[in-house]
């Protein structure tokens, strides 16, 4: 089996990778009172669809052109067609002429910014594309947080686990005809604040042999204060943080940081 290092792949295998929906009645009800929404990354447009068939007008942003591919897929066969807008885009140089009324940055896609620079240049540009009264919504992941069987904690993250040791996570079922997928990861800390995570797939298909591929994610491990020297950096305030997807006000160790921040002033470029 050869194995290639490609991130695109994942949109293959993303929706039998990632099945945790307890987030969503979160969202629903922070996007109570807005009609717009601008959502990024959308990966393969789970929340987004969600949101749309309640009603929401969602723009759905993926710097990866194979995610937003899978989502023109989903959209195309859902009758009525969601009121979803795919746009391959880069988080940190948005070029949309809307405005919207809530930006979701979901499932700690933020942390893919590295880089403080990139970070606040993302935030201003978030900032930009809000209505005068709407507000920006950031879910970042604790991964400092001792967070045994919360339902909320990272799945692909064990703080435990020695660095450069693989771990055999899970084998699934990718379709009806019996294809199976299996994944593996290791963890990577450096002394720079972030923490890479490789993850080695095997795609078993019926009728088509084994295949294999790796993908590398960087992430920038943000606690509380460093957050908010980003948002105070980019001219916004935090109105709430919360600990997890259930409201509840953040404490040190719960497994989510979800900043709620806002313009400083109404209008403000």
């Amino acid at each position: 089996m050869s194995v290639v290092n490609d991130y695109s792949r994942r949109s293959e295998i993303y929706d039998v990778e990632y099945t945790d929906d307890n987030d969503l009645s979160f969202w629903a009800a922070l996007a109570d009172g807005a009609d717009t929404i601008l959502e990024l990354p959308c990966g393969s447009g789970t929340r987004a669809l969600y949101l749309a068939a309640l009603g929401k007008h969602v723009t759905a942003v993926d710097l990866e052109p194979s995610m937003i591919a899978l989502v023109r897929r989903k959209l195309a066969r859902t009758s009525p067609r969601p009121r979803v807008r795919p746009v391959v885009a880069d988080m940190r140089a948005l070029d949309l002429a809307e405005r919207f009324d809530a930006v979701f940055v979901i499932r700690e896609g933020f942390q893919f910014l590295t880089d403080d620079g990139e970070a606040v240049q993302a935030l201003r540009g978030f900032a930009r594309r809000l209505e005068d009264d709407g507000f920006i919504a950031v879910d970042l992941a604790d991964f400092s947080a001792r967070v045994d069987g919360s339902p909320y904690a990272l799945g692909y993250y064990d703080r435990r686990v020695p660095d450069d040791v693989w771990v055999d996570e899970w084998r699934r079922v990718t379709d009806g005809a019996g294809g199976v997928c299996t994944r593996r990861r290791r963890q990577r800390h450096h002394h720079d604040g972030t923490v890479t995570i490789d993850f080695h797939y095997s795609l078993d298909e019926a009728g088509a042999g084994v295949c294999g591929w790796r993908a590398s994610v960087r992430y920038r491990r943000h606690n509380r204060d460093s957050f908010l020297r980003l948002a105070a950096r980019s001219g916004l305030r935090c109105a709430a943080l919360y600990g997890d997807y259930a409201f509840k006000p953040y404490e040190a160790g719960d497994p989510r940081m979800i900043f709620i921040l806002e313009n400083r002033a109404p209008g403000n470029e």
